[in-house]
Formats: structure tokens, sequence, C-alpha cells
């Protein structure tokens, strides 16, 4: 295992959509037989999605502010306009749980191992809604542990029952 593929890991856990749900199975197939090896590139791949919330969580109220009040400016307006165009997606897509059970329900929102949810769009409904702070960041990472845990235990019965 070379540096490399722990780099490759982590960054395939850092993209948007992808985040674990990509970099877990990418470990398994990237060392199918040594134990410790894949360890060190499973390791990577829960670093790096678990980073995603604090690291972006205090720079969207930041980036929104400037969004809004660069509406007019011709090169950041469009951006502006973008932003306005996603997060009101989010908006109207934000699962009934989450909205009732808060930090509780953005914890289960993140863990659900299929695409479009995560630690990224996670950490977006948290902003959406008004969740924010540590308690949100430690939802969402909950949630980031939670679906590292099915994907690496769905990955170990998906090896048991293949013939190697």
């Amino acid at each position: 295992m070379s540096p490399y593929e722990i780099l490759l890991i982590l960054v395939v856990s850092l993209a948007p959509f992808i985040e674990v749900r990509g970099s877990v199975p990418l470990a398994y197939v990237m060392e199918p037989t040594d134990g410790a090896a894949r360890a060190m590139l499973l390791a990577a791949a829960l670093v790096g999605n678990l980073i995603i919330a604090p690291m972006i969580m205090p720079l969207l109220d930041r980036l929104e502010a400037i969004l809004l009040k660069s509406k007019g400016v011709p090169v950041i307006g469009p951006v502006a306009r973008l932003y306005d165009w996603a997060v009101g997606g989010v908006r109207r897509r934000i699962p009934d749980y989450v909205r009732r059970y808060g930090h509780l329900g953005l914890a289960l929102f993140v863990a659900v191992p299929i695409p479009g949810s995560g630690a990224w769009s996670g950490t977006l409904i948290a902003h959406v809604l008004g969740i924010k702070g540590l308690k949100a960041i430690i939802a969402i990472e909950a949630g980031v542990v939670i679906a590292f845990a099915l994907l690496v235990a769905a990955m170990e019965g998906l090896l048991s029952v293949i013939p190697r």
C-alpha cells in the first residue's frame, strides 16, 4: 500500500455525494486480501468523511452572507443565484423526520448510506434548518460513523459469501 492509495481514498471520501459510500468499497477493491493495509485505507476513508462537517459548517454562514450581498456583481451574481437554487432545492427535499427530530433526525439522515445523504448534504441541511454548533457537528459525525459501520459490515458480509 502506497501513500498515493491513502490519499486517493481520502480524496474520494471528501468528494460530495461519494463520501464513505464510495471510499469504503474502493478500499476493499484496492486491498482485497491484506487486512492491515485495508484497515489503513478504511481509517483514511472515515477520517476524510469526518472532517467535512467541522470544516464546512463554520464557512456556510460567511459564504451565504457574501453571496447574498453580491447578487448584482457580474461574476459572483450567477454563483449567488446557483446557491439560492441549491438551497431552495434542499429546503424542499428535507425529510420530515429531520425537521421533526432535529439532531437525531440529522444523524439518521447522514447515516443512511444512499446517494444524496451524507456529511455534505447533512451539513447543508443543518445550515438551512438553523441547527448550528457543536451539537450539529456531533450529529453529523455520528451519522458518518454509523454509515461507515454499515458499509464495512455490508462489505465484510459480501466477502464472506463470495468464494475466493
